[in-house]
């Protein structure tokens, strides 16, 4: 990870343990567990109690602030054991209803595409989330035509699943394959769980172009995208078909990297925002890149390092595509290159010989 300010959480910081500790602080001591007792009896009751109501009853029975019940009744919602009507009363949640669509929040989103000279490339995503509403039973990833080539690790126990995968955002999304992975969760994640850390890997589909072509492509993404250029995207919906729901953290962060082979001779990268609901430029989100990556001594923003890539946005935006682009080296000079690297390669020591591995055992 690149610097960021020392308040930031990023993966492998502990998030916290207790997201409703202001709660537990405000209420008086013991109280936490008969304040929701409390609550949920007063509901089951009196049918269609308003928010005023009992926010009141509370505040009679255990003496404590109209904030510190207030947050009592948000937690108990957050957590579905009530439900808000739409006349603003609310309800218990029936015992035996389906589990409602979790909502999950992201404190860490990274993807990297790693390029071979070929063409062809691997797409590595770390995730750092956790559940704020409702219970998530599973993750979903796009997967391959290869199922063996498809890696995961999860800090929340799991295993993996193969089902169809469902019709994609973009049409040309290139990480879409005719299954998707999931990672079936041995116990559902609820709110007040631990921050769960996902990486997973896999290879892309569609191969990258190396260099440029002589026969003019279709516009896939916008002004941005033309023949003599390539590029890539990252996607951040705010919901899914399936009814999950995602937000961001105050905190969190984005990053998106590319790594081209040593002295690929890209040109020019740029960067974009993109809106997803309506697939036009974000010009607000494209001009906050724009300024992050003019700042002097900073990570954020589009930077390029080498044969490397990077954009780092702090708080993403949801429904956006986040994009990525470079120019294309013509094809003479993506040849020219391509016979020096494989040159270089054949030149190299395979490593040592069996007579050299037995005289360094012996001394």
């Amino acid at each position: 990870m690149t610097a960021r300010p020392s308040s930031r959480a990023g993966p492998g910081r502990s998030g916290p343990t207790d997201p409703f500790a202001d709660v537990r602080r405000a209420a008086p001591l013991g109280a936490e567990g008969e304040i929701d007792s409390y609550v949920t009896r007063y509901v089951l009751e009196h049918p269609s109690p308003r928010f005023g109501d009992i926010v009141e009853a509370v505040r009679g029975r255990f003496h404590t602030s109209r904030a510190t019940a207030a947050r009592h009744l948000a937690k108990l919602v957050q957590l579905r054991d009530l439900e808000r009507e739409p006349d603003g009363s609310y309800s218990l949640r029936p015992a035996g209803a389906d589990p409602l669509p979790p909502e999950v929040e992201f404190r860490w989103v990274e993807m990297t595409v790693v390029v071979r000279p070929e063409g062809s490339s691997r797409l590595l995503c770390r995730y750092e989330s956790r559940v704020t509403k409702g219970q998530q039973r599973w993750i979903a990833r796009p997967g391959d035509a290869a199922r063996s080539e498809f890696d995961w690790w999860s800090s929340q126990p799991a295993h993996l699943r193969w089902l169809p995968t469902p019709p994609p955002t973009w049409p040309d999304s290139m990480d879409f394959g005719p299954m998707t992975a999931r990672l079936q969760l041995e116990s559902p994640s609820r709110p007040g769980n631990r921050w769960n850390q996902l990486a997973t890997g896999n290879e892309r589909l569609v191969p990258v172009r190396m260099h440029r072509e002589a026969p003019p492509r279709s516009d896939k993404g916008g002004p941005l995208a033309r023949r003599e250029c390539e590029y890539d995207s990252l996607e951040q919906p705010s919901g899914r078909p399936d009814g999950r729901r995602f937000r961001m953290h105050p905190e969190a962060h984005l990053r998106f990297q590319i790594l081209f082979p040593p002295e690929y001779p890209f040109r020019a990268p740029a960067a974009a925002a993109y809106d997803l609901d309506r697939p036009r430029l974000d010009r607000a989100e494209t001009v906050r890149i724009r300024r992050l990556s003019r700042t002097v001594g900073s990570q954020e923003g589009l930077r390029r390092h080498g044969p490397s890539v990077s954009l780092e946005l702090p708080h993403p935006l949801l429904d956006r595509r986040y994009l990525i682009q470079w120019g294309l080296p013509r094809a003479h000079e993506y040849r020219t290159w391509l016979a020096r690297l494989r040159l270089r390669a054949s030149s190299e020591p395979s490593g040592p010989s069996s007579a050299e591995r037995k005289m360094a055992t012996r001394a």
